[in-house]
């Protein structure tokens, strides 16, 4: 299947979930206030359903999602926020799509330290609605998300990043590349390869 194709059947199973979280975007700017006279700063998100997040940031985004998760450190909070949102492109249009300047991690540790600036209420607010995002997709892609077994808890875990390592290649480009695809893409066609996964009983 083409990246397009992973990526309508992801939108296209979407609607057909019942009782899922709501994965609106509530929040879809974030403004840092500054000292008149220079003017307020604008943070654009990733959109309905995170719908323009890549691989790469969900990647970030899981880690600091889980970080605070467990030890609940508001500077978490703030990165998950940096990852997510991020300045306006310069000469935007609507048809270029994400409106938000591409992800640079680079400057992510700069802009954290100034969203620590933020409400508490704005941090838990990209909170809610990063958790009912995450909710959804386990519900979308529930082979990607199932619990593991009791043989795959048994074998070292590298995480999501060996996920992308495994998928770079000639389906989806270098590393570089497959970190940049749409988080949907990468989900469908995970799904989709489990789905087509022989089972044990089936090899025998």
């Amino acid at each position: 299947m083409t990246d397009t194709e992973l990526y309508d059947l992801a939108m296209l199973t979407e609607p057909f979930l019942e009782s899922r979280p709501s994965a609106k975007c509530l929040l879809p700017t974030l403004t840092l206030r500054q000292r008149f006279p220079k003017p307020n700063l604008l943070f654009h998100s990733a959109g309905d359903n995170m719908e323009n997040l890549s691989f790469f940031e969900f990647i970030k985004c899981e880690k600091y999602y889980l970080d605070f998760c467990r030890r609940q450190q508001d500077s978490d909070l703030d990165n998950l926020a940096a990852i997510i949102y991020r300045p306006a492109r310069k000469k935007y249009r609507p048809e270029d799509g994400d409106i938000r300047q591409p992800f640079n991690e680079n400057v992510v540790a700069a802009r954290a330290a100034a969203f620590a600036k933020l409400p508490r209420g704005a941090k838990l607010a990209v909170l809610l609605q990063y958790t009912a995002w995450r909710e959804n997709l386990v519900l979308q892609f529930p082979l990607v998300f199932a619990p593991p077994t009791d043989e795959e808890r048994g074998r070292p875990n590298y995480g999501w990043l060996a996920v992308l390592l495994n998928l770079a290649g000639d389906k989806f480009g270098d590393d570089e590349q497959t970190a940049r695809k749409n988080i949907y893409i990468i989900l469908a066609h995970l799904q989709i390869q489990l789905a087509n996964k022989p089972t044990q009983d089936n090899e025998r």
